[in-house]
C-alpha cells in the first residue's frame, strides 16, 4: 500500500515539477518538439520571429540585414551588365536615328519637284511661250530671266530653296539646253 502511494507521489511530483517549470513560461514551440520533422519546422518557424507581444501576427525576419546585403551585392554585380546593355541600346538607337535622318533626306530629295521631269517640261514650255511674245531670237540672258520668272511665279516655294549659285547650276544643267532646242523647234513650226 505504501508502495503504490509512493509511486503515485512520484508521478504527481513529476507532473507538478513540469507544471512548475512551465508555469512561468508561455507554451513554446520547443516544448512540443518530438521528431526531426517537427524540429526542422520549428527552426524555420523560429527564424521568422513570430511576435506574440502585440497581439497581431506580425513577422520580422531575423536575417533581414543579411538578405539585404546579399541583394545589394547582386545588384552591384548586375549593374555593370546593365550599364553595358544600356550602352549597346544607346548605340543602336543612335544608328537608327542616323538611318532615319538619311531616309528622311532621301525622301525629301525624291519628292523634290526640281527632280521631276514634268516640272522641267512645264518650266521649259512656260518660259518658251513667254519668250515668243517678247522676241523671236532671244539672247541667253533673256531665256534665263524668263525661266527664272516662270519658276518664281508658278513654283515660288521651290524657287526659294535655291541660292543664286544653285539656281545657276540647275538652270544650266536642266533648263538652258532643252529650252533653247524647244524654243527653236517651236518657232520653226509655229511661226
Amino acid at each position: 500500500m505504501f508502495q503504490g502511494f509512493s509511486i503515485k507521489s512520484k508521478k504527481t511530483s513529476k507532473n507538478t515539477q513540469s507544471k512548475k517549470v512551465n508555469k512561468g513560461k508561455a507554451a513554446s514551440l520547443e516544448s512540443t518538439r518530438s521528431t526531426t520533422l517537427s524540429e526542422s519546422f520549428s527552426e524555420r518557424f523560429d527564424n521568422l520571429g513570430v511576435n506574440d507581444n502585440s497581439g497581431s501576427n506580425s513577422y520580422s525576419y531575423a536575417n533581414t540585414s543579411e538578405s539585404n546585403e546579399r541583394t545589394l551585392a547582386r545588384i552591384i554585380e548586375n549593374q555593370g551588365e546593365i550599364l553595358s546593355e544600356l550602352k549597346v541600346i544607346k548605340d543602336k538607337v543612335g544608328r537608327i536615328e542616323n538611318r532615319l535622318n538619311d531616309l528622311e533626306q532621301k525622301m525629301d530629295n525624291s519628292f523634290d519637284i526640281t527632280n521631276d521631269k514634268a516640272f522641267k517640261e512645264d518650266t521649259i514650255k512656260g518660259a518658251a511661250k513667254a519668250l515668243i511674245e517678247k522676241a523671236i531670237y532671244p539672247e541667253n540672258s533673256q531665256i534665263k530671266s524668263e525661266a527664272e520668272k516662270y519658276v518664281r511665279e508658278n513654283y515660288a516655294e521651290y524657287f526659294e530653296r535655291f541660292t543664286l549659285k544653285d539656281w545657276n547650276v540647275y538652270y544650266v544643267n536642266n533648263i538652258h539646253g532643252p529650252l533653247n532646242h524647244f524654243y527653236l523647234i517651236y518657232v520653226y513650226f509655229f511661226e
